[in-house]
């Protein structure tokens, strides 16, 4: 910015340790920080900044190719003195600062991310951090449109003020806010003291510690501009924005007069013959491309590549580095700019094979070296689907189980009992085909697994993918699946009548555990009556003609596992304020967990999550309540009284994107995973979903009042104007 700037009297630290995988192909050859934007080095325009404020000490923290960034700068570049510390391996953004911790002097220091472009007043912000004795100011900014990609942050003020709640990198269920975390922040220099030898991050590491040890963490709103680079996309967008839409052409390219390009990005010495159009593309270094070729928008040309006559490059198709297309060829990504998140899962066009099998490609991507397995559910085309899943998964090197025919508990079930880190459920579902995925714990993997997939499937090819590697098949899940719901119940069901309402492997799977414990199956008045039509959680018992939905059903459990001896149990924000309270009531112990995890310290409230099978299993719960009610001779009625008295209805709405945003950038009520919203009649969560969709979850103590709570939920959304 041409303005008059305030001198800084501090030192600063450039945190160029990341590797930039999500950049790749055009990392493959050079660290992100030396990444061009119009021609001009990220990095250098970071120091640009420093040193137009006043700072002439600065240190670079150096790992993936730091040898390359050292050559560029030397120990001194414009009037700034350069200290380099190299990162044996990646440390994140806090363990960086910690390697370079003997850098800093003075009473506080600056921290950048190498990875960004970046024109702002910085000593207005530097004025600010000292006027309010602050331990920690983030710099923060504002991106309405794609707030999934950044930490997020909700503060007192509107531009400035104390941070109150800090969420980093959340899936929808998580936003609380449009302002996020640049990567940019003024320390005093005690914070130093805070951060572990090793691995750590100032978003998922520190920032949740500092309330703890009684320091305050600000935040200020940038005076200026700020775009970080993460992402093909974002390196894309930043460069028009730099050069206003006209094409950034590097040095020593040899270019026929007859080819056109429009708004593209040419690295250096790229050779491109006549007759070829380029719209909206990334031509990597030293590319060479043919005659009459046609490279579409969002597409990448890895440096070093080579591209035959006529070929065609389509839309958001990545060529790695060295890679070779043969002349006519059409090499294309079924996936590019497809919203392919709904609910838990992903959902594909009946009529596109080679989508499936591209995502089966993004997943063995992201999970190479690890053990993936395929579940699917009835229907003719099921099967099929997976083995074309399987297929684009079994390019990578990794170990992949056919876990055969089942139901999406049994997914979630082989997941922690056969150690997979990732299980996918394929079922039919309407006009498509849809994927549930399942973490090492049997839950959904969350927002973090979101956003690779997102950004694999942004730009992808199948040109040169490696060999396809074996695919194991693992039978027995189902026989393990039910010899754990036979052990269970330890009662003998001998003489007990159930009448079944259910369809399909998963109410058989329920029929054939309770015959094998001697139940006897009647058509109608059984001692117990089940209805379970779907899968997993739809399941409901009317017993001694007392009826229990899932909630209470889990209520009973929890009953359950408190006379077992069970001390902590794990269940999502989502789940019912009376489950909650009926812990509390037991002394049990919550680990609260968001289902589309977005925070690494889920993990440790997750991993408790198997020991308590039927808190989200509707066959593992089945086995509990049977087992309870048996075992304790409790009729309907006197396991009702036992639990809290609560009513539960839910509803998932459509709204604009517009609306949608409106209310979750708020922060209004925010809790974790969606908006508690606690009224007189009793309480109701907001959740926001992928795509233009919100679930809202009402809770009271009778089902006219939830209902109407449902209602004024839905009127909230639909007018929210924020005040």
């Amino acid at each position: 910015m041409n303005r008059d700037t305030e001198k800084i009297k501090t030192k600063a630290i450039i945190l160029c340790g990341g590797e930039g995988k999500r950049l790749m192909p055009l990392t493959s050859v050079v660290p992100k920080p030396l990444l061009t934007i119009g021609g001009d080095c990220v990095l250098k325009n970071i120091i640009r900044l420093l040193v137009g404020h006043g700072i002439k000490d600065i240190a670079i923290t150096l790992g993936y190719k730091g040898e390359m960034i050292k050559e560029a700068l030397g120990n001194r570049f414009l009037e700034a003195e350069i200290t380099y510390y190299e990162e044996n391996e990646p440390l994140g953004s806090a363990g960086g600062v910690k390697k370079a911790s003997n850098f800093i002097t003075g009473e506080d220091f600056i921290v950048i991310c190498g990875d960004a472009w970046c024109d702002f007043d910085l000593s207005s912000a530097y004025s600010y951090f000292k006027e309010t004795s602050c331990d920690a100011l983030i710099l923060t900014d504002r991106k309405p449109t794609s707030p999934l990609e950044y930490g997020l942050v909700v503060s007192t003020g509107e531009k400035r003020g104390r941070v109150t709640s800090f969420v980093e990198k959340p899936s929808w269920s998580g936003v609380c806010s449009s302002r996020v975390n640049t990567g940019m922040y003024i320390f005093k220099k005690e914070i130093i003291d805070l951060i572990p030898q090793g691995k750590s991050d100032f978003g998922f590491d520190l920032f949740t510690k500092m309330p703890e040890s009684n320091l305050s963490v600000h935040c200020y709103d940038i005076d200026g501009y700020w775009q970080d680079i993460g992402t093909l996309c974002d390196y894309y967008d930043c460069n028009m924005q730099k050069t206003q839409g006209e094409n950034s052409i590097g040095s020593e390219c040899q270019i026929a007069q007859s080819t056109v390009i429009e708004k593209s990005i040419v690295h250096d010495g790229v050779m491109i013959g006549g007759g070829c159009s380029i719209k909206g593309a990334i031509i990597g270094r030293g590319s060479i491309l043919g005659e009459q070729i046609k490279v579409e928008e969002g597409a990448v040309i890895g440096p070093y590549c080579v591209v035959g006559d006529r070929a065609v490059i389509g839309k958001g198709v990545a060529l790695g580095e060295g890679q070779v297309v043969k002349s006519g060829e059409i090499v294309y990504n079924p996936l590019y700019k497809k919203e392919l998140f709904t609910e838990m899962g992903i959902k594909l066009s009946k009529d596109d094979e080679n989508a499936m099998y591209c995502l089966g490609i993004v997943l063995g991507s992201i999970y190479k070296g690890s053990t993936v397995g395929v579940m699917y559910g009835e229907g003719t085309d099921t099967a099929r689907w997976a083995r074309i899943l399987m297929r684009g998964i079994s390019c990578h090197e990794l170990t992949l189980l056919d876990l055969g025919k089942g139901f999406s508990s049994l997914g979630a079930y082989a997941s922690y009992r056969e150690g997979t880190e990732l299980t996918a459920f394929v079922k039919s579902e309407g006009d498509g085909i849809f994927i549930g995925f399942y973490d090492r714990w049997g839950v959904y993997p969350g927002a973090n697994f979101e956003s690779l997939v997102r950004h694999g499937s942004a730009n992808i090819s199948t040109e040169n993918i490696p060999k396809h590697h074996p695919v194991m098949c693992r039978g027995g899940i189902r026989e393990k699946y039910i010899q754990s719901l036979v052990d269970t119940v330890e009662y003998s069901l001998s003489g007990i009548s159930f009448t079944f309402y259910t369809e399909g492997l998963f109410g058989n799977t329920l029929k054939e555990c309770i015959k094998l414990m001697g139940g006897r199956e009647v058509s109608s008045a059984g001692d117990f009556i089940i209805s379970a039509k779907g899968d997993s959680s739809d399941i409901d018992i009317i017993y001694d003609g007392v009826y229990f939905d899932f909630d209470h059903i889990r209520g009973v459990c929890i009953l359950a596992y408190s006379k077992m001896g069970i001390k902590e149990i794990s269940l999502p924000y989502r789940s019912s304020e009376g489950l909650k309270e009926l812990c509390a009531d037991l002394g049990i112990r919550l680990s609260l967990y968001a289902q589309t995890a977005y925070d690494k310290r889920e993990n440790a409230r997750r991993s408790n999550i198997p020991v308590t099978p039927a808190l989200y299993d509707g066959a593992f719960a089945l086995g509990i309540f049977i087992n309870y009610a048996l075992c304790h001779r409790l009729g309907g009625k006197e396991l009702m009284e036992r639990l809290p008295m609560f009513i539960t209805r839910s509803k998932r709405i459509f709204v604009t994107s517009e609306k949608k945003q409106a209310a979750v950038y708020s922060g209004e009520h925010y809790d974790k995973e969606g908006f508690l919203m606690k009224e007189d009649l009793g309480s109701v969560r907001i959740i926001a979903e992928n795509g233009n969709n919100m679930e809202l979850m009402a809770e009271a103590g009778t089902i006219e009042d939830a209902s109407e709570l449902i209602r004024r939920a839905e009127e909230f959304v639909n007018n929210f104007k924020k005040q």
